[in-house]
C-alpha cells in the first residue's frame, strides 16, 4: 500500500510542478529539479527494492536510513543551489541600481548643460 502512496504522490509532485512551469510561477531550470525528485519517487513507489539493494551495495544495514540520508542530502543541496541562485540575483540587482544612478546623474548633467545653453542663448540674444 506504501508502494502505490509513494507512486501517486511522485505522479502529483511531477503534474503539480509541470502545471506551476506552464503558468510561469516556477522557472524551468528550477522545475528540472523537481521533476527529478518526482520521478525518483515514481521509481521508489513502483520498485521499492531499489532501496533495499541500494542500501545492501552501500553496506548500510537499515534501508529507510539511506533513503532518508540521500533525502536530506538533495534538501540541503537544493537549499545551497537556491542561495547561490539568491545571492546572483541580489548582486545583479546591486548592479543594476548602480547603472540606474550613474545614468540618471548622466541625465541631470546633460539637463543643467542645456540650460545653461539656453540661458546663455536668451542672454546673447537679448
Amino acid at each position: 500500500m506504501v508502494q502505490w502512496i509513494t507512486t501517486i504522490i511522485g505522479f502529483l509532485v511531477g503534474s503539480s510542478i509541470l502545471y506551476f512551469i506552464r503558468k510561469d510561477r516556477l522557472l524551468v531550470r528550477h522545475g528540472v529539479s523537481w521533476i527529478c525528485v518526482a520521478a525518483g519517487l515514481i521509481m521508489l513507489g513502483l520498485f521499492p527494492r531499489l532501496v533495499d539493494q541500494a542500501a545492501q551495495w552501500a553496506g548500510v544495514a537499515y534501508p529507510p536510513t539511506l533513503a532518508m540520508i540521500l533525502g536530506f542530502a538533495a534538501l540541503i543541496l537544493k537549499a545551497l543551489i537556491s542561495d547561490i541562485e539568491l545571492s546572483r540575483s541580489e548582486v545583479r540587482l546591486t548592479r543594476l541600481v548602480q547603472r540606474v544612478a550613474m545614468l540618471e546623474a548622466d541625465i541631470r548633467s546633460l539637463e543643467k548643460q542645456d540650460q545653461q545653453a539656453m540661458s546663455e542663448q536668451s542672454d546673447t540674444g537679448a
